[in-house]
């Protein structure tokens, strides 16, 4: 019969040239067939694995091998200090969205935002993450996916209590009715010629929350135009690709030539979020 230690090794083999973290990812789905945390695989590693438990382990590896994500095989994802749900209809929350988040929280502050909108919410993990910040804050998730909308439901919910983020479905800001004071929005930016240089673990993601058409830069377009055909000048955040920073920037300057434009980089020194400021015309 199998232990705990035989399996966490197996799996790191298995895993082994197909994917990044192979004893990390290994030891994730270990865990999650036994509900057990990392630590207690390495403290219990003498333990015997069940049948039942080996092969439903051994499901999983083959199923990481081939580049399903660890975060759908799961069903969560810890992000933010939040554990989220997550499944083939949402994005998998990563690592740099938390500086969108970040940024977003302290902007709806500074401005003494009473209203934000989260654009592209999918999993509702950006405004569950800011209305769980600022409690006085009204919250509104967006998402074109009525899918992606009970996934962003459930995560609100469990977190957050009933009624703390508000969800709307809607192709970016065309739904809503009321101005908002913040706008933040991490949308689809992947150019249709840059598929084939993506992993499968990116291609089991919802192609519609990742190619943004020929240049990438056509959902930042859209969502401007639409600002500016109702006039609103809400401070808006956006994570992009560091590849087309400078792309979204003459997007927004060409839309609101006179608003104050900020490029923030992300841990890694990459141009990372882009925070226009129109609310009140000043300078960032």
């Amino acid at each position: 019969m199998m232990t705990v230690g035989e399996a966490r090794r197996l799996g790191r083999v298995n895993l082994e040239g197909s994917v990044q973290n192979s004893a990390l990812d290994a030891d994730i789905l270990l865990g999650h067939v036994l509900e057990w945390p990392r630590s207690r695989l390495i403290a219990e590693d003498r333990e015997a694995l069940s049948p039942e438990s080996r092969a439903q382990f051994l499901k999983l590896l083959e199923r990481r091998a081939a580049g399903e994500p660890v975060a759908y095989l799961t069903g969560k994802k810890q992000w933010f200090g939040m554990v989220l749900d997550v499944d083939r209809s949402v994005l998998v929350p990563r690592p740099e969205t938390e500086l969108l988040a970040e940024a977003a929280i302290d902007v709806c502050y500074s401005v003494e935002a009473h209203l934000c909108v989260d654009v592209g919410t999918g999993s509702g993990a950006v405004a569950i993450a800011i209305a769980g910040a600022l409690p006085g804050l009204r919250m509104i998730g967006i998402d074109i996916s009525r899918e992606a909308l009970a996934v962003a439901q459930r995560n609100a919910v469990r977190i957050l209590g009933e009624g703390r983020v508000e969800l709307l479905p809607g192709d970016l800001l065309a739904t809503l009715k009321v101005e908002p004071d913040v706008v933040v929005a991490n949308l689809p930016y992947i150019t249709s010629d840059e598929r084939s240089e993506l992993g499968q673990d990116v291609l089991s993601e919802p192609a519609e929350a990742l190619f943004a058409g020929p240049t990438g830069l056509e959902p930042y377009r859209r969502l401007f135009a639409q600002m500016v055909a109702r006039q609103w000048r809400p401070e808006v955040l956006l994570e992009v690709d560091p590849r087309r920073a400078e792309g979204v920037a003459s997007v927004a300057t060409d839309a609101f030539p006179d608003a104050g434009l900020e490029i923030i980089p992300d841990l890694a020194g990459k141009d990372r979020i882009i925070r226009m400021s129109t609310l009140h015309h000043r300078p960032l």
